[in-house]
């Protein structure tokens, strides 16, 4: 849908508007021309410019949430299109604007039993919690309000892209791309699997001319940094996330994966982590410094609270017993910095792509010559690559690195 264009109040014409009406109608002399109201149905419209004629209809619906918005869909040129045609498709998007309004005058599969469907197929498909949970959140949060009682025959382009801009607004450029990405699935779901007949050929929510620029974030630290970042790391009170700090740097794992890590997940020589985002559950190799790290922690940990003791991060002031929000203030390098720091490492280690994706838990490419890998038989090759990783970080932290985290634990616990 576009925008209509002004016209005068003034500069009107009403009459029932037929083929030989609006061919009678003249041309406006100068400006930007009038426009000749249908008195048979409210909305429908003639506007005449000096050389063009353009039907129209034009309204205003009020959204679930209370919102006015304005409709305004072009229906043609009359030299193209009878009235009479141009007519129904106004009645056509009138009785869509009452089902809008009114959900429960529906026609058809509305987005949230699609939604119910496409849920029900990523269990199915045994995607993480976590993942099923973000995109639960999306749906809750900012399409449900809008969507869920609406028919998906019913969802247009122009509906979409208002809710675009909308969200843009509301909760940031990235957000937004982001709820519409779960949409699109949903409706491709509706599409392909449930076959919900009369849908549009073309996804309402697809991502071309409607998602905001995104840019991958340049958070990652190059090898000159990583002395600073470590005294600011040795700087911290706590002993339990100077070593979060230093063990998301080693490993690269993703902030949950990190926060919600139990001891019983923690093996001779590995790490379970059985829920990873985008991926099946995977081992991680414990490497020298790491397991000093653990060593650290574990000693850390005996002296909080019995609820703590299950978690290799623990904080006793959360609810959970272990470390929700890791941010520091007097770091400027979130967990996800360090994550990207940890890819930089790996290439600066001269590990190869594909060890530092399974190492990262990163999907491997779906091209049949990786699928040939079999990565369970990979371990040794990815324990001597997370070994080179972590000799190559250390070789760049501060002199002794290690010896003061052991020396400042040691003194807070004689404390």
């Amino acid at each position: 849908m576009e925008h209509p264009r002004r016209h005068s109040r003034d500069n009107h014409r009403r009459l029932v508007l037929t083929d030989d009406a609006v061919r009678a109608l003249p041309y406006a002399k100068a400006g930007r021309g009038y426009v000749a109201y249908d008195t048979k149905l409210d909305g429908f419209r003639c506007i005449v410019g000096q050389k063009t004629k353009l039907l129209v209809f034009q309204t205003e619906r009020r959204e679930l949430g209370g919102r006015r918005q304005s409709v305004y869909k072009r229906l043609g040129d009359p030299q193209h299109v009878s009235t009479d045609a141009a007519r129904a498709h106004a009645l056509q998007e009138l009785a869509r604007l009452a089902r809008l309004t009114k959900p429960e005058a529906r026609a058809g599969t509305t987005f949230g039993e699609a939604w119910e469907g496409y849920k029900a197929q990523l269990k199915k498909k045994k995607r993480s919690a976590r993942t099923i949970a973000d995109y639960q959140q999306k749906f809750d949060q900012h399409l449900a309000p809008t969507f869920a009682k609406i028919a998906l025959a019913d969802i247009t382009r122009a509906d979409v892209t208002r809710f675009h801009d909308r969200l843009t607004a509301d909760v940031g450029p990235y957000a937004a791309n982001g709820v519409c990405r779960v949409a699109h699935a949903v409706y491709r779901y509706a599409v392909l699997e449930m076959e919900v007949p009369d849908l549009k050929p073309l996804n309402p929510f697809r991502s071309y001319n409607l998602h905001n620029p995104e840019q991958a974030r340049q958070t990652g630290m190059s090898e000159k940094d990583l002395s600073a970042w470590f005294r600011g790391v040795l700087a911290l009170d706590n002993p339990v996330m100077r070593e979060f700090n230093l063990f998301a740097l080693l490993t690269g794992l993703r902030r949950r994966d990190l926060t919600t890590m139990r001891w019983e997940s923690v093996k001779k020589n590995y790490i379970d982590i059985p829920h990873p985002k985008n991926s099946r559950p995977s081992r991680v190799p414990i490497t020298p410094p790491m397991a000093r790290s653990l060593e650290r922690l574990r000693r850390a940990g005996k002296v909080l609270p019995e609820h703590c003791h299950q978690w290799v991060f623990p904080s006793p002031s959360s609810k959970s017993g272990h470390i929700e929000e890791p941010k520091n203030k007097t770091l400027d390098r979130s967990p996800h910095a360090l994550r990207h720091t940890f890819r930089g490492m790996c290439a600066g280690a001269k590990i190869s792509t594909v060890h530092s994706k399974l190492l990262m838990l990163h999907a491997v490419g779906q091209e049949v010559h990786d699928e040939y890998m079999t990565t369970d038989a990979m371990f040794d090759q990815m324990a001597k690559a997370s070994a080179d990783v972590s000799t190559y970080i250390l070789q760049h932290l501060a002199k002794d690195a290690e010896k003061q985290l052991t020396t400042s634990l040691r003194e807070q616990l004689k404390a």
